[in-house]
């Protein structure tokens, strides 16, 4: 034996050049949509104090649909860690008081 690896698979074919310019524009389209995750993260960086009623009601708005406990849960989660930064005095620029 030579040392070499062998492999008995066959060779992968190669792909059209019309698969290629498809992929391509499929890129090319537009954003993919933002999540209500996302969107209330959004939300909550321009407006900090805003209730968990408020949020809902903004977000189903523009037709997102989150349960209220999903809402109370990340927004408790993004004012502690917005007031974690602040007493490191990295997020100054966020007002929550």
């Amino acid at each position: 034996m030579s040392g070499r690896l062998v492999s008995s698979a066959p060779a992968p074919a190669a792909a059209p050049a019309a698969a290629k310019q498809n992929k391509t524009k499929t890129t090319e389209k537009t954003a993919k949509p933002k999540s209500a995750m996302s969107r209330l993260k959004e939300i909550m960086i321009s407006s900090p104090k805003l209730p968990v009623k408020d949020l809902q009601t903004q977000l189903a708005s523009e037709g997102y649909t989150p349960a209220a406990s999903s809402i109370a849960s990340l927004r408790t989660d993004f004012l502690h860690s917005v007031r974690m930064l602040q007493a490191h005095g990295l997020a100054q620029e966020l007002v929550l008081d």
